[in-house]
């Protein structure tokens, strides 16, 4: 058992990171919430198998009903997060509990700024999209940089297909490519971070737009979308927690 002394001064020192930055009440209060949920991991020492984080597609993904078998699994997502805002409170949310595998999916949140341009009429060409993915790519590497140096095991899941045809098929193509790319970086430098294709598992024949999956949003998948996405991430899991290659 850890000292709770101890725990609050990490929180202090990492939450330092979030002074000044424009955060919604329900960003901080979910963030509240894993901190109280986190002291109980670390101060109590309790081995942490599977860290989920992400945004609202992970954060409504009832991970225990598909992972329980792999041990102790915790689900660390926000809903309406940006990848910049997970890459900020990952030392706390993930780094701290010291999981065996972390999964990550999130990205679909950084068009929202490109989707309100798209909603007054603009058109929002391949231009735009590349110089937004050029933003967030730095943060997709800290966050497999955190992990490579805590050694932890990393999977980058897709960001996935949403149900309706605008801009934003094309962007989740280039960002998937994108993380894709970054995953094999750091593998070939030796890092266990790899990128597991669960968009595939939720696109329809056309391979540009999610199949029936939602309750209507489009976005969020219901449970036959989950229950294709564990079946994809689960020989992933089995690989790295049995050190197979992948």
């Amino acid at each position: 058992m850890r000292d709770i002394e101890e725990f609050k001064k990490l929180i202090d020192r990492k939450n330092l990171n979030f002074y000044g930055i424009n955060v919604s009440s329900g960003w901080a209060e979910k963030r509240a919430e894993f901190d109280r949920k986190n002291s109980i991991y670390y101060v109590n020492a309790i081995p942490v198998d599977i860290c989920f984080a992400g945004d609202s597609i992970t954060e409504s993904f009832e991970v225990n009903a598909y992972f329980s078998e792999f041990g102790t699994v915790v689900n660390r997502g926000i809903g309406g997060e940006t990848i910049e805002y997970l890459a900020i409170r990952f030392p706390l949310d993930v780094i701290a509990l010291k999981p065996k595998i972390c999964i990550v999916s999130e990205g679909i949140n950084n068009t929202y700024e490109l989707y309100k341009k798209y909603n007054e009429g603009r058109e929002i060409g391949q231009e735009d999209i590349g110089s937004e993915i050029e933003k967030m790519i730095p943060y997709y590497k800290t966050i497999a940089q955190q992990c490579a140096f805590a050694g932890i095991k990393l999977i980058f899941s897709s960001v996935l297909p949403i149900g309706v045809y605008d801009f934003r098929n094309s962007f989740i193509l280039r960002l998937n490519a994108a993380i894709k790319e970054i995953c094999s970086e750091f593998w070939a430098k030796g890092a266990k971070i790899c990128y597991a294709d669960t968009y595939s598992s939720v696109v329809s024949a056309d391979k540009i737009v999610m199949d029936d999956l939602t309750f209507g949003d489009k976005l969020h998948p219901h449970v036959l979308g989950y229950n294709r996405i564990a079946k994809t991430l689960k020989p992933y899991i089995e690989k790295f927690l049995g050190e197979d290659p992948l």
